[in-house]
């Protein structure tokens, strides 16, 4: 019990500054994308595991050429890389749904205030929300499954 709760609270803290700082700023720091690559190796050692590299491999080709041709930021790629390793075969698909139900209704959100408040100035989508809180859900369905 205490070491599921020891593993939960960097990953929300951390993911909570990613959203912050996405929100804020538009950015994803390397440095937190670094941080959360060391809760992902721990997160696999406790849970013994194996990194899914297939389909951080996929998501970062196809991110790579997202990012080439301005689609989606760099950060984002790296983010959602590095969190792949952890989330199980059966389970990608899954959470790239939840993923982009997240990111409508952050599309949704940004359209209204666009639309209803004339400062609001758009500097395109906070998509590290979507993918951070999605990835909370995904984590809490892996450690569930981990026996203490």
């Amino acid at each position: 019990m205490w070491v599921l709760i020891g593993l939960m609270l960097p990953w929300f803290f951390i993911l909570i500054r990613i959203c912050y700082t996405d929100i804020r700023y538009r950015l994803i720091k390397n440095i937190d994308v670094a941080f959360v690559l060391l809760l992902v190796i721990a997160t696999l050692l406790i849970t013994s595991q194996s990194p899914n590299f297939l389909a951080a491999l996929i998501i970062f080709a196809i991110g790579f050429i997202l990012v080439a041709i301005n689609i989606v930021g760099a950060g984002d790629i790296k983010l959602l890389s590095v969190l792949a390793l952890t989330i199980p075969r059966g389970d990608v698909v899954s959470y790239l749904l939840l993923m982009s139900i997240i990111g409508v209704f952050l599309a949704l959100i940004e359209f209204f205030l666009r639309r209803f408040n004339k400062k609001h100035v758009a500097r395109g989508l906070p998509y590290g929300v979507a993918i951070s809180g999605s990835y909370l859900f995904v984590l809490i369905g892996i450690l569930a499954q981990v026996n203490y």
